[in-house]
């Protein structure tokens, strides 16, 4: 997960959640809960001070299928784990719009290399 602020003041988190920790390539499942530990899943989300959402955009896989992250290397003595991802993100259903901020965003080519921690 990134989280920046931008310019604006507006705290944008983006986050790529329950990664495999085993090589393959894993579709990224429909986000309805951030805390539900099934598959993998993918959003971003813009709050101010962070506790005001303003708005966001989740991966589902029932609207786009070449949502995926890849694991290409896992290693269990370094906790370690690298892969790529891509994914099409949109803003939920019934979710109202924020002024200024996208729809819909389309991640490409993302990279990851993450340090496993307890």
């Amino acid at each position: 997960s990134s989280k920046n602020t931008l310019p604006n003041g507006i705290k944008e988190f983006i986050g790529i959640a329950d990664v495999p920790s085993r090589a393959g390539k894993f579709k990224i499942a429909k986000t309805v809960n951030w805390g539900d530990y099934l598959s993998p899943k993918a959003r971003i989300s813009w709050s101010v001070d962070g506790d005001q959402l303003l708005g966001m955009v989740s991966a589902d896989s029932t609207y786009y299928n070449d949502n995926f992250v890849e694991v290409i290397r896992y290693d269990s003595i370094e906790d370690v784990v690298e892969g790529r991802f891509q994914g099409y993100l949109k803003k939920p259903l019934g979710t109202p719009a924020a002024f200024g901020l996208p729809e819909a965003v389309s991640l490409t080519n993302g990279r990851f290399h993450l340090k496993v921690e307890e």
